[in-house]
């Protein structure tokens, strides 16, 4: 990802995303326009210049709202935010979190170097059938 020229958006938008830590929306005001150049994953020769709105964060840095994970839409500055809108990807970025969260990740040191051991997932819980 890199970034080529940065100008003000004629209409500033706002970025919706959750916060799945507190449980709560995040409402930032995405005010810029950057023209950014992206690689494609699956050709890594192969690239493309997006537009893409920015937001600023509590340092001052800009980001891209549409790249975050907790990413749900960017809406018209008047318009009022209704979280029955986002129901779904709310619930499916609770289940991503929670999923993440279960996986171990062990990890092996030699002097200065790390390397990745082993992924421990936790085995699924059976529940008591019923055979009535």
């Amino acid at each position: 990802m890199f970034i080529l020229n940065i100008i003000p958006a004629p209409v500033p938008k706002k970025a919706v995303l959750y916060n799945p830590e507190n449980d709560t929306l995040i409402i930032q005001p995405a005010d810029i326009i950057a023209l950014m150049e992206l690689e494609n994953p699956d050709a890594p020769g192969e690239t493309a210049t997006i537009p893409m709105y920015l937001c600023s964060d509590s340092l001052g840095v800009y980001f891209p709202p549409q790249m975050d994970i907790t990413f749900l839409d960017l809406i018209d500055s008047p318009k009022t935010v209704d979280i029955g809108d986002y129901t779904d990807q709310i619930l499916e970025i609770k289940k991503f979190f929670d999923e993440a969260e279960a996986d171990t990740v062990e990890v092996e040191t030699k002097g200065n170097v790390s390397q990745i051991k082993r992924f421990v997932r936790p085995r699924k819980k059976e529940e008591p059938k019923n055979d009535s």
